[in-house]
C-alpha cells in the first residue's frame, strides 16, 4: 500500500467534505459520507476524482438556480442542497466501488474506468435535467411513457426538452473532466461523447423508473406534486415502491454497468 497516495486520497475526500459542509451543500452526516465516497473514488485515480468533483460542484451550483420557482414547485426544496448521508451514498456508493475495482484491476468483462465515468455522468445528467428542467419556466413536462401526457412540473417521470438537453450536457462535462485528468489514454472527444450518452441514458432510465415505481400525486391544497397520499391528493403517476434516492441509485447503477460493456478505444 502506498501510504503517500492514501494520505492524498484522504486529504482529497476530507477537503471535499469540509468544503461541502461549509457551503451548506452537505449536512454533517453527508460530510462524513463524502469522506468515505471521496476516499474510495480516489483509488480510481485522478480521472475518477475529477468525475466526482465535477458532479458535486456543478450539481450543487445548479441547486440554487431558479430558487423561487423551485420553492413553489418542490415540497422539500433546500437552496444549498444540504445533502444527507443517504443522498451521498445513493449517488456515490457504486461509483466509488467501481473506482476501487479499477485499482484492483478486476475483470469480469467490464471496463471499470468507463463504469466510473458512466456512473457520475448519469448522476450529473439526471441532476442537471431535474434542476434546469424545473428552474426554467416553459412548456409543461410530458410523462416519459405513452401516451406522453402533459403533467405538472415536478412530476416524477416528466421530461422537457430543456431537461433532456441538460442531461446530455451534464454527462458530457463529466466525460470531459475525466479526459482532462489525463490518466486514461482515450481521446477527449470520445470521452465527452461517451459522457453525454451516459448522462442522457441515465436520465431516461431515472424518468422511466420515476413514472412507474415512484409515486407522484397532486396536492389540491398545496398545489404542488407530492410523494404521499392523503385526503387532498389525486394520483398522477407511479406506484409507491421506491423513493427518489433509490431511483437515483438504480438508474446510475444500470447505466454504469451497461456502458462499462462498451468497447471504446
Amino acid at each position: 500500500m502506498n501510504l503517500n497516495f492514501q494520505a492524498c486520497s484522504l486529504g482529497f475526500s476530507s477537503l471535499l467534505a469540509i468544503g461541502g459542509v461549509a457551503k451548506g451543500a452537505l449536512s454533517q452526516s453527508g460530510g462524513l459520507a463524502a469522506v468515505c465516497v471521496g476516499w474510495a473514488t480516489a483509488q480510481g485515480g485522478a480521472g475518477a476524482c475529477a468525475a466526482l468533483l465535477t458532479f458535486f460542484v456543478t450539481s450543487s451550483a445548479l441547486t440554487r438556480v431558479g430558487k423561487r420557482r423551485k420553492q413553489r414547485i418542490e415540497e422539500n426544496y433546500q437552496p444549498h442542497g444540504g445533502r444527507t448521508a443517504v443522498q451521498v451514498f445513493a449517488n456515490g456508493a457504486t461509483g466509488s466501488l467501481f473506482a476501487v475495482a479499477c485499482a484492483a484491476e478486476l475483470g469480469g468483462g467490464f471496463d471499470w474506468r468507463l463504469a466510473v465515468v458512466a456512473h457520475y455522468a448519469a448522476c450529473n445528467g439526471d441532476t442537471w435535467a431535474s434542476e434546469l428542467g424545473t428552474a426554467i419556466a416553459g412548456a409543461k413536462p410530458r410523462l416519459v411513457l405513452p401516451p406522453f401526457r402533459v403533467v405538472p412540473a415536478g412530476t416524477n417521470g416528466g421530461m422537457t426538452l430543456v431537461g433532456t438537453i441538460a442531461s446530455a450536457l451534464g454527462g458530457a462535462v463529466v466525460g470531459g473532466a475525466y479526459a482532462l485528468a489525463g490518466d486514461d489514454g482515450r481521446s477527449f472527444g470520445s470521452l465527452v461523447a461517451f459522457g453525454a450518452a451516459a448522462g442522457a441514458f441515465g436520465s431516461l432510465v431515472d424518468s422511466i423508473l420515476g413514472a412507474t415505481v415512484q409515486l407522484s400525486n397532486w396536492h389540491t391544497k398545496k398545489e404542488r406534486v407530492v410523494e404521499y397520499s392523503d385526503a387532498h391528493t389525486r394520483h398522477i403517476a407511479g406506484r409507491d415502491w421506491l423513493d427518489n434516492h433509490q431511483v437515483n441509485f438504480v438508474a446510475a447503477l444500470v447505466t454504469a454497468l451497461l456502458f462499462a460493456k462498451i468497447k471504446m478505444q
